[in-house]
């Protein structure tokens, strides 16, 4: 399933894309809830849940005007909607760094090198938009950079988990973009403020259950920068894979549902290319990776 966050007016739901239509979930079976954190909280049984939910709108004779006991609508189309982040306010935000060899050899000629262990830092639930939502660039920083990463969402608490069993605690992947205000991450001597501006992580733009995704480890990722691709590469080359990555955290802290985890980014970045390449305002990046959809962001000032 490609679950979905999305308004319509003023209306907020939890829906799954089906046959280039939106269904609204708890439009169909009251009982599934219509917040992604609670959805994920219920386990298996919301799931199953959303798969009848599915199969009844699938089978209906006519889909147009299916109605729900309070009178919504159940189906929609795509145009219809307005796509919010799959988690708009996630419990944690972890974000690997150096997991690409393409971008640690690109690094490498800054002087920066891997750590012994897995390097993580986080970034804040605020940081979040959705698809099409823009990215600000802040009036403190002229060198914000973009970052495509595959990131992979906790569905069920974790602590000390070992990585045979991690791939069970996965509810699904996602396309993110971990933007980093690379003057002050670089000249700071810690990571969290070149992270954390409002609108630094884009989202989206569904949350796809790992049926669809039979190999995470074998996925093209590309982002395009104005139409010109910038980064390309594929995650069978990520130095830590996501059992691995699973594992260790939970080994240092609780993940709960909602969890989400980005595995890193690969080379093209923008800081690392002669002359750098940073964001403007009226930039467009189009993020995509296979099977998850693709993911555009706009770029503007911040007001004055």
């Amino acid at each position: 399933m490609h679950l979905v966050t999305f308004r319509v007016l003023s209306h907020r739901s939890l829906g799954a894309e089906l046959d280039a239509k939106v269904i609204d979930l708890p439009a169909v079976d009251s009982a599934i809830p219509n917040d992604m954190l609670q959805f994920l909280e219920a386990g298996e049984r919301a799931l199953e849940a959303a798969r009848n939910a599915l199969q009844f709108v699938q089978t209906a004779a006519d889909k147009r005007d299916l109605r729900g006991r309070d009178g919504s609508r159940m189906v929609h189309e795509q145009e219809e909607v307005t796509y919010l982040a799959p988690i708009p306010r996630p419990p944690k935000i972890l974000a690997i760094g150096l997991n690409y060899r393409s971008h640690i050899d690109e690094l490498a000629r800054a002087g920066i090198r891997p750590t012994r262990i897995p390097f993580f830092f986080s970034k804040l639930p605020s940081t979040v938009v959705g698809p099409n939502e823009p990215v600000i660039l802040p009036a403190l920083s002229k060198e914000v950079d973009y970052e495509i990463e595959l990131a992979f969402i906790v569905g069920k608490r974790a602590r000390h988990v070992t990585p045979q069993e991690a791939m069970k605690y996965v509810a699904g992947y996602t396309i993110f973009n971990d933007i980093s205000a690379r003057d002050i991450q670089l000249v700071d001597n810690q990571i969290t403020l070149g992270k954390n501006f409002d609108t630094f992580a884009p989202m989206g733009p569904s949350l796809v259950t790992p049926e669809e995704v039979p190999d995470p480890h074998s996925l093209t990722l590309s982002l395009q920068l104005n139409g010109v691709v910038m980064q390309h590469d594929s995650t069978s080359n990520l130095v830590c894979r996501i059992p691995e990555m699973l594992s260790f955290l939970s080994k240092v802290m609780t993940l709960e549902p909602g969890t989400v985890v980005a595995t890193g980014t690969p080379g093209g970045v923008g800081f690392q290319r002669q002359p750098p390449v940073f964001l403007h305002p009226g930039d467009v990046m189009r993020l995509e990776i296979d099977g998850l959809g693709v993911l555009e962001t706009p770029v503007v000032a911040e007001d004055s």
